[in-house]
């Protein structure tokens, strides 16, 4: 979560306190700016690369993806279009391999 505003120290706090209870706030604010770049990126590349069709419904009308977590994007299409299982990906790859008739132009 975001740690919010810079700590009010209490006024018999010592130097050590206060140098402890900043160093901590300091390691949450980049904490929560990694968090929020990498959420971003992630973000940015899904959306860039799958159909928006097949994420329309997580999208708010009028926010679009601003509110969007990537972790809700990606429970969206596990739950509405599955798991790939083994024997999948295996026609897949036999499908991918099959000899393809394609039509020849001048014929």
């Amino acid at each position: 979560p975001n740690p919010g505003a810079a700590p009010i120290h209490q006024a018999n706090s010592t130097k050590p306190q206060i140098t402890e209870i900043n160093h901590h706030f300091l390691s949450d604010i980049h904490k929560y700016c990694t968090f929020s770049n990498t959420e971003a990126a992630l973000q940015k590349q899904l959306l860039s690369a799958i159909p928006a069709t097949f994420i329309n419904h997580v999208r708010d009308e009028m926010l679009g993806f601003a509110n969007v977590s990537v972790l809700t994007i990606l429970d969206h299409l596990d739950t509405t279009y599955g798991q790939l299982t083994t024997d999948d990906l295996d026609n897949n790859t036999t499908t991918m391999h099959k000899e393809r008739k394609t039509a020849q132009p001048g014929r």
